[in-house]
């Protein structure tokens, strides 16, 4: 009998890194990053361009297109739907997300507003999560 490790393909129901592995092949994230060997956090354009000047209040826009399996370019309204709905007002009901009930989130014409309680570097890992399926 061999150990198995229980895989979770579904976003923001775990972080493993095993979860994390299979999750980008079924998802996308706005925002993709990678650890510098000086202990930095390197952020590229993934999906979106993510913005802010203090840490707290991001403005999130598309990036270059990207497109659905069936066709159709991701909108700011995809952007907003997988934010608000599904992480911050946590309609699936998921535990994981309970730590984003104080996420602001807003739908302006060119892009998605996300505001955080408190100012902090970490909060833009919040984008690194895969939740747009391809």
């Amino acid at each position: 009998m061999s150990d198995s490790v229980w895989v979770s393909y579904l976003p923001y129901s775990s972080f493993s890194a095993y979860d994390r592995f299979y999750q980008r092949f079924l998802f996308s994230s706005c925002l993709d990053y990678e650890f510098r060997s000086d202990g930095s956090v390197f952020f590229s354009e993934s999906v979106c361009r993510v913005e802010t000047n203090d840490n707290k209040r991001y403005q999130v826009s598309l990036g270059t297109w990207h497109f659905w399996s069936d066709g159709r370019p991701v909108s700011l309204e995809d952007i907003y739907f997988s934010y608000s709905e599904l992480v911050a007002n946590n309609i699936r009901s998921l535990d994981d997300l309970n730590v984003y009930e104080n996420v602001s989130v807003e739908l302006w014409e060119s892009f998605v507003e996300v505001v955080f309680p408190d100012s902090s570097l970490d909060n833009a890992m919040f984008f690194t999560h895969f939740f747009l399926p391809y």
